[in-house]
């Protein structure tokens, strides 16, 4: 085998290797168990304080209630401003991006909707009363700019990142890639730096547009990030202090904070500023944490299955809660058994779906690339 040969070869592995995560050994176990929590926290809050508005009052005094409706999406999208930037980072072409994130995201989603759509039609639990297009409508992970109904009420936040990911990729790609092929680090102190303006810009556009409009989830709203940005922005901070770097990163939370406390220009939410500033802390503790045995174990186990778990627990889990109620069961231990299930789902579908289907579609493509005599992909430390 040709020097060439084994180059290609080694990017080919590295590739498949680096988009994967680098197996249980290289990942992020705090990161792992904060997104499993947050999961499990949406979760908990749908059941118990979700299920009796969307669906009906519960037949017995609930033993639990979790009133936190933002917060598990708030450490979501932040977990996800740390970690598409770090793909980023990653990944040499804008391909490359897509296809990372089209591998990561989609099989088990079109899997879980498909599933959500049939327990729907086949059961005739239908609380947000869908049809046959809108199951269509909702394969490009666009249906909220789309007007059309989300099969599962949870998946407004797809639209959110999917468009956080266009923007962020364009500008990645075709303006700060030149700037870090020019010698410079992506948070280095330099003046001009374009993530540094380039977020300020946008957080800046997302305050004009909560000022001008009311509705937070219009297609512009929602394209363009107006309510939640600042919390994408926060964990492109929190990457940037993991890398080692300090003031410009500093700088991008502290531009996260000032939006966070303005709900609207010229009103001053303290509470607002206070989340940031939690929830980013979280970010970062979790990034250093390291832990290890059944610890690490339990850790990777919630952080795999939470997209899955997150996916499908709404309507699947409100529509067992419904029948297990008519069945007489005690509301409490309808919602246990409702979680249960769930829980098992997502484990499965992890297992056997969104593993899989990862790991195919990014050998295929880099198998490509491999054949194609591609240029070896990045191999830096992110």
């Amino acid at each position: 085998m040709t020097s060439t040969s084994i180059a290609r070869l080694t990017a080919f592995r590295l590739f498949c290797a680096r988009q994967l995560g680098g197996g249980a050994a290289g990942r992020m176990q705090g990161l792992d168990a904060l997104r499993g929590l947050a999961a499990l926290i949406v979760v908990a809050y749908h059941y118990t304080c979700g299920y009796p508005l969307l669906v009906k009052a519960p037949n017995d005094a609930l033993w639990l209630r979790v009133p936190l409706p933002a917060l598990g999406v708030q450490i979501f999208f932040v977990i996800s401003g740390f970690v598409i930037f770090m793909t980023l980072e990653r990944s040499r072409k804008g391909m490359d991006f897509f296809m990372s994130r089209f591998a990561r995201l989609y099989p088990p989603f079109l899997f879980c909707m498909l599933l959500t759509a049939a327990v729907v039609f086949s059961l005739g639990f239908n609380p947000e009363k869908i049809g046959v297009l809108d199951v269509a409508m909702n394969l490009p992970l666009l249906v909220g700019l789309l007007g059309k109904t989300y099969v599962d009420p949870s998946y407004w936040t797809l639209t959110i990142e999917v468009c956080f990911y266009a923007w962020i990729a364009v500008f990645y790609y075709y303006v700060q890639q030149r700037y870090v092929d020019a010698g410079h680090a992506s948070f280095d102190r330099v003046p001009g730096n374009p993530l540094l303006l380039a977020l300020l810009g946008w957080l800046l556009l997302d305050l004009a547009g909560r000022t001008v409009g009311d509705d937070m989830y219009s297609r512009l709203a929602l394209a363009l990030n107006f309510q939640y940005g600042h919390l994408f922005v926060a964990g492109i901070a929190i990457y940037g202090l993991s890398r080692g770097r300090l003031l410009v990163p500093l700088l991008i939370l502290a531009l996260a904070v000032a939006i966070g406390s303005m709900p609207q220009a010229g009103k001053f939410s303290a509470g607002g500023a206070v989340k940031v500033l939690v929830i980013a802390g979280l970010i970062w503790g979790a990034s250093r944490l390291r832990l290890s045995g059944a610890l690490a174990r339990w850790a990777t186990f919630l952080g795999g299955i939470s997209y899955s778990l997150y996916l499908l627990h709404q309507v699947i889990g409100f529509a067992i809660i419904y029948h297990l109620e008519a069945a007489g069961v005690n509301t409490n231990l309808a919602m246990l058994a409702a979680m249960a299930v769930v829980i098992g789902l997502a484990a499965v579908i992890r297992r056997w779906v969104e593993v899989p289907a990862q790991r195919r579609l990014l050998g295929a493509y880099a198998a490509r690339k491999l054949a194609a005599g591609a240029a070896p992909l990045r191999t830096g430390s992110a």
